[in-house]
């Protein structure tokens, strides 16, 4: 039955993308912070370029 194994996967991708959306709020609302306590911590700053 290929349909439900593509909904079963649909599913798991649908949870995986939440959790993702989940971790990058947490991960910027972290950054918020630190920028607040530590302007000078620009290494953490959204803006700022890895490289």
């Amino acid at each position: 039955m290929p349909v439900k194994a593509g909904k079963e996967q649909q599913e798991q991708i649908d949870e995986q993308k939440k959790t993702m959306d989940r971790r990058q709020n947490e991960i910027d609302a972290l950054r918020q912070i630190v920028c607040e306590l530590r302007p000078d911590a620009t290494a953490l700053s959204p803006r700022s370029t890895i490289g």
